[in-house]
């Protein structure tokens, strides 16, 4: 009887302690999640700040706790909301009705897809499928409900990520921005090798900006407050997350451009570099920068940034 107790109590014992890094895993995506989120927010997009609204959490970084913090809510949230503008704008000029958006984050990008008429379906990690998928409830209207679903897809799991994208008929948008540099390389080949079967299946794209992400973010820094400050920025956000949120950081997985374009094409991948968004694009931010500042901005916003990736015919 001794020894049946000594058993249970170890395994319950193993169990607790599997339970507690579980949640303090998913309490680190969460994290990571909420702060993207407050930057879109900060940079005044309205379904962001509706979105942040509805979680009821505190912000994680604010002046009282983040040494440099006005300039890097300012950078950070000019740079989240480019991307998330881009992305948005691409999709509506190329015509597509479906997005499949791995890694989503607590992105507001459901909402403008949905009120739009477009089908959405959002792939994370639990925690943050879950939450977003509740978020997503209370912003948009029970007609558009069918319109959008949120998966728990680890991107290298092929059989989910196939099933995820095959709740979308017909040509669909892959949208990915943010996630290559968590990932180890064996993680990238795998969730390449899906993106392709998922292109030659459906047919459509992938758009990213994961490539090129040191260099327009440290662009964009640098239209800000300088040259001088940019790597400072830079580093100090990569510190932010890596060591604050717990995520491992890793931004040299290709030295050059070629060298990512021709990684994609031993895949059976190709690469069309285009605009993010035309100069006379007008930006939540702008409200928030000097005149010069938005002039700079209005140029790089025209640079090739953005990478669209079809299968090679």
């Amino acid at each position: 009887m001794m020894l049946k107790n000594l058993l249970l109590c170890l395994i319950l014992l193993i169990v607790t302690f599997n339970t507690s890094a579980k949640a303090a895993e998913f309490e680190m995506v969460e994290y990571s999640a909420q702060v993207k989120l407050q930057w879109l927010a900060a940079a005044g997009i309205p379904e962001a700040q509706d979105f942040i609204k509805r979680i009821n959490k505190p912000n994680f970084f604010n002046k009282d706790n983040l040494k440099d913090f006005d300039r890097i809510e300012k950078v950070n949230g000019v740079y989240q909301e480019i991307s998330y503008a881009s992305v948005n704008n691409f999709i509506r000029l190329n015509g597509y009705d479906n997005v499949f958006d791995i890694a989503c984050s607590y992105s507001p990008r459901v909402v403008n897809i949905t009120k739009n008429g477009g089908n959405y379906v959002g792939a994370e990690l639990a925690a943050v499928a879950f939450a977003a998928d509740g978020l997503a409830k209370q912003t948009i209207d029970k007609k558009y409900y069918n319109k959008f679903s949120y998966e728990i897809v680890p991107v290298e799991d092929e059989i989910a990520m196939l099933a995820a994208s095959d709740k979308l008929k017909g040509k669909i948008c892959i949208v990915e921005n943010g996630l290559m540099i968590y990932l180890t390389k064996d993680r990238i080949d795998g969730m390449f090798r899906n993106i392709k079967k998922i292109l030659e299946s459906h047919g459509g794209c992938m758009i990213t900006t994961d490539f090129v992400m040191k260099k327009y973010f440290t662009d964009t820094a640098a239209t800000i407050y300088g040259n001088e400050n940019a790597k400072i920025l830079y580093d100090e956000t990569k510190t932010l997350y890596e060591k604050v949120l717990e995520d491992n950081v890793t931004d040299d997985h290709f030295k050059s451009e070629k060298q990512a374009i021709d990684y994609l094409n031993s895949i059976g991948l190709q690469v069309e570099q285009v605009s993010l968004l035309p100069s006379d694009y007008s930006l939540y931010s702008y409200k928030n920068l000097t005149n010069e500042q938005v002039e700079k901005l209005k140029g790089l916003v025209g640079k090739k940034y953005l990478w669209v990736i079809t299968v090679i015919s």
